[in-house]
């Protein structure tokens, strides 16, 4: 009887241990995973618009009304050489999201043939060591419709990272002309586009339970 009630006791202990272990997993994984979620954006006016509209009219205000420790990195008139400066400040875990949108400013220069920069943007993804990184497409600005063609093939480029990469087509949101002001930059109306297609809902926080 007494050697019994020694191994329940034993199987007890050894049951709550491993009910303490698999708590201590999920809170580390899910409960911390989601304090510390935090939302990069990357890149070029496309989130850096504040230039162009009025104050808290904004991507990155609405952005931020989804989350609160979300971070602007992205620089209005950037290219993809710039980008290396701001994944710098990028200090992202395996529970952040880091939204780039870059390469408009690119086309726009005409500097490098479209091969060139498809090697330069490969380049700088090799670059992001944490996080999980979410590219965008380019939108297609209604008044320059000349440059179309050869951002229909930019994006044909950015969308074959669909296996390693998540990618946010807002070249299928930022359609009308009201989204945009300064003929390419996303208007407030824009503003409010461009945050629900990088994040739908009322939150952000796109991977605050993988890691």
């Amino acid at each position: 009887m007494v050697r019994y009630n020694t191994n329940f006791l034993c199987v007890s202990v050894m049951a709550l241990g491993i009910l303490f272990v698999v708590f201590d997993m999920y809170h580390k994984k899910v409960v911390e995973g989601n304090k510390s979620s935090r939302v990069y954006l990357v890149g070029d006016s496309t989130f850096d618009n504040t230039p162009y509209v009025a104050k808290g009219k904004d991507v990155f205000s609405y952005i931020q009304k989804k989350n609160s420790r979300a971070i602007l990195n992205a620089i209005d008139d950037s290219k993809i050489s710039d980008v290396y400066r701001q994944l710098d400040l990028v200090n992202a875990t395996d529970h952040d999201t880091i939204f780039i949108s870059v390469g408009g400013n690119d086309i726009l220069a005409r500097e490098m043939t479209l091969e060139q920069l498809m090697v330069k943007y490969r380049k700088m993804l090799s670059y992001v060591k944490k996080g999980k990184v979410v590219l965008c497409d380019l939108y297609y600005p209604p008044q320059m419709k000349h440059l179309h063609s050869i951002i229909r093939k930019w994006n044909t480029f950015i969308h074959l990272f669909n296996e390693d990469y998540e990618i946010k087509k807002i070249s299928e949101t930022m359609v009308l002309p009201e989204h945009f002001t300064n003929i390419i930059e996303p208007s407030e109306l824009g503003s409010v586009v461009m945050a629900e297609t990088i994040c739908p809902g009322e939150s952000c926080n796109p991977n605050a339970n993988q890691g």
